[in-house]
């Protein structure tokens, strides 16, 4: 929600990315009250897929939550490119535009849209995003997002922590490439490893004609040991698979290392051994 009223209000003159902001403000709170819980305030991991995933590079990228955090995960949301891109318009034209889609539905002030309950205020602009004319997605602003993902990566700006990403076998296009591209860029720039891997479970089925294949987000039953609350027919070899991948996650999130204190499973992906960890049942 980019306004030009909203941007004059704000100190930097900017508005929009309040959900990038709301997940700063998450991350704030877990880093200032985690110890009371019996977690360490240096060792937070953050991750998430798809969508998510462009989430973790977004708060990877931004100068607002860098030192939030002490590793990353990214699922499915892509490596060096633009998979899952921010928009790099000037903020007057976020603002413009913003202003002209709620004109549509008949609102001109910011006082208007204030004192409307939240409920109507949705109802009413629902229909705008995706296409009509309210942006959806995060922006670079020069104050949230001063660069991209990638732009980061390059300019050796982005949280300096170890990586771990990866994709489902029948996810959106071969993300292998632009994930190995980033792992050996960050070699060059960093001492912090960077772990990869594909998840390609074929998923079992009924016989019924569904998602089939290892598609995009079929691993999230597994790394939230879920399994049982699908209708799929899973065997014991999916929660086997469950199990390496909640192991994996859990190392990572502890001891930055996927492999844990003595695994030896996987590699940092480097530019010698461009190694990806594979997930698959073991029957």
């Amino acid at each position: 929600m980019s306004l030009p009223e909203l941007s004059a209000e704000d100190p930097d003159g900017v508005s929009g990315n309040y959900g990038l902001l709301d997940q700063i403000a998450a991350l704030k709170w877990v880093k200032n009250n985690i110890a009371q819980f019996g977690g360490d305030p240096e060792n937070i991991m953050i991750f998430g897929q798809s969508a998510g995933g462009a989430s973790i590079r977004n708060l990877c990228a931004s100068p607002l939550s860098r030192n939030l955090f002490a590793k990353a995960c990214v699922q499915s949301g892509g490596g060096l490119g633009d998979l899952i891109p921010v928009n790099a318009k000037p903020q007057s034209e976020y603002d413009e535009a913003g202003k002209a889609a709620l004109e549509k539905v008949g609102f001109h002030s910011l006082a208007e849209l204030r004192a409307l309950p939240a409920d109507s205020l949705y109802k009413a602009t629902a229909f705008l995003g995706f296409g009509g004319g309210i942006s959806y997605a995060p922006h670079i602003d020069g104050v949230i997002l001063t660069e991209s993902f990638e732009q980061a990566t390059y300019n050796k700006t982005l949280a300096d922590v170890p990586y771990l990403l990866g994709y489902t076998g029948d996810d959106m296009g071969d993300l292998s490439v632009p994930i190995l591209n980033f792992a050996k860029v960050r070699e060059d720039l960093s001492n912090q490893p960077t772990y990869c891997y594909l998840f390609d479970r074929k998923l079992p089925n009924d016989g019924r004609e569904c998602l089939q294949g290892s598609f995009h987000s079929s691993e999230l039953w597994y790394v939230f040991h879920t399994l049982s609350r699908s209708w799929r027919p899973f065997t014991e070899a999916d929660y086997d698979l469950s199990n390496r991948m909640v192991d994996a996650w859990t190392n990572f999130a502890k001891y930055s290392n996927p492999n844990g204190k003595t695994g030896d499973a996987w590699a940092p992906a480097t530019k010698a051994n461009p190694f990806i960890h594979k997930f698959v049942t073991e029957e």
